[in-house]
């Protein structure tokens, strides 16, 4: 029996790669299904977004992992091998979101997190009598798993190994689909588990693809005392509510942190309250807790939400002004998206703004786009003003005064090159991306 596993490209070009292997994260998921599959059974990995994919090549059974941005291209992929008789289960968050969706797009969905059942799925093909649905328990400890790490070697993504440590997030916030998914649970995996796998890595730069890795402090500075000896660098997603804490800051610096994405989203308030994050700033300032983070060494790539309720054209200037007041290493401005399941999304849809009630479908929604009607601008200036954000903060002259940061941006050789890899393409990397349908636009 052969079985393929394909992470889907958001944006597929009909020719060429869609995405540089260099840029791209491992699809850990992927990989943890494959460790999970029994011997015996041949297993086979691509990536979309920089692999062509091969239609007419035997296969017993494809799995595809599908979010809400690479969607429409996994029911592309999906509706393909089905049209030449292959069995397709699909899996993921969106699925797990809009299950009835994706059913019309697969022979099997899989709803929740895949580990507890994913043997059952392969026996019932392999006996070619798959169920229509499979359900993930909902489990209270973290799933054991096993990696198969092997496939993922094989191919030249971003020089950094996938680990988890934990999955989900403690807090609410109602645009995140992460909550939605998980509920408001955060469960961590074993310290002992966690050490052992990283000292079996090849790779001593660590991606740990945790939501929130300071989720829970207090396994978190266990963890981190854990990683000083193994003498890695490492970088995540974590919370500002980090910097509050003197002991979790020189644990994360000993421990080898690199750099953390940190979602700022908001400098307001206002904005912060109604996405339920208002505990942002609920205790220090803003440019307190990055000054503490840069004191301690830990580079801040800062996370943005553009289109906010309480936005408006001064307060984008003056979202743009900080980040490069404070020499980030790096920021996002994201246009506010409302995800399927979010309360966000429902808000929208009941006050009737949505501009594409099915974005991550519809063949005229062009990524970078606003896929609502905003408060105080029309979409179009707000899709504007987002880029002009983007070229701003990654012009030269921002660049040259925030690689002036010493403790964080520049603090050794290592982050120097990063700071030029990432920051002299910002720009034209998400230009390049921007005003492009998802999926494979020809199909």
């Amino acid at each position: 029996m052969k079985i393929t596993l394909i992470e889907p490209a958001m944006i597929k070009k009909p020719h060429g790669l869609s995405e540089k292997p260099i840029f791209c994260f491992q699809p850990l998921a992927l990989g943890v299904l494959a460790g999970l599959t029994p011997p015996g059974i041949e297993v086979e990995l691509l990536d979309d977004r920089f692999e062509s994919i091969d239609y007419s090549v035997p296969r017993d059974l494809v799995g595809i992992s599908v979010r809400t941005f690479t969607a429409r291209r996994a029911y592309q992929i999906a509706d393909e091998f089905r049209r030449r008789g292959i069995s397709v289960i699909l899996g993921g968050h969106h699925v797990s979101l809009l299950p009835e969706e994706a059913r019309e797009h697969a022979d099997a969905i899989f709803i929740g997190e895949a580990e507890t059942a994913w043997e059952t799925v392969l026996e019932d093909a392999s006996r070619g009598h798959l169920q229509p649905v499979y359900r993930g328990g909902r489990e209270t400890q973290y799933p054991p798993i096993r990696i198969q790490r092997a496939l993922l070697e094989k191919k030249k993504y971003l020089p950094a190994a996938a680990v988890e440590t934990a999955r989900g997030c403690p807090y609410n916030c109602n645009f995140c689909s992460v909550t939605t998914f998980f509920g408001r649970t955060f469960r961590r995996r074993s310290v002992g588990q966690l050490v052992d796998e990283i000292r079996s890595l090849s790779q001593k730069t660590i991606l740990f693809v945790d939501d929130n890795i300071v989720g829970d402090v207090e396994t978190a500075k266990e963890l981190f005392a854990a990683l000083i000896p193994l003498r890695i660098r490492w970088m995540s997603q974590a919370s500002i509510s980090m910097t509050r804490d003197p002991e979790l800051m020189d644990l994360m610096r000993r421990s080898g942190c690199a750099g953390v994405l940190v979602g700022i989203e908001s400098l307001f308030s206002s904005n912060l309250k109604d996405m339920h994050k208002g505990w942002n700033l609920a205790q220090q300032d803003y440019s307190t807790a990055l000054g503490i983070a840069r004191e301690h060494g830990i580079a801040i790539v800062g996370s943005f939400i553009v289109g906010l309720e309480h936005d408006t054209a001064g307060s984008l200037d003056a979202t743009l002004g900080f980040a490069i007041h404070e020499k980030l290493f790096a920021v996002l401005f994201n246009m506010l998206i409302p995800f399927p399941g979010t309360e966000l999304y429902r808000q929208f849809q009941q006050e009737d703004r949505l501009r594409y009630e099915k974005w991550w479908l519809d063949a005229d929604y062009r990524y970078g786009q606003a896929v609502f009607q905003p408060q105080n601008f029309s979409a179009r200036w707000l899709e504007q003003k987002r880029m002009q954000m983007y070229r701003s903060f990654y012009g030269a002259g921002s660049i040259g005064y925030r690689l002036l940061e010493p403790l964080a941006n520049t603090r050794d050789p290592w982050h120097a090159m990063v700071y030029m890899m990432i920051n002299f393409p910002g720009y034209f990397q998400e230009r390049a991306r921007t005003g492009k349908p998802l999926g494979l636009s020809s199909a």
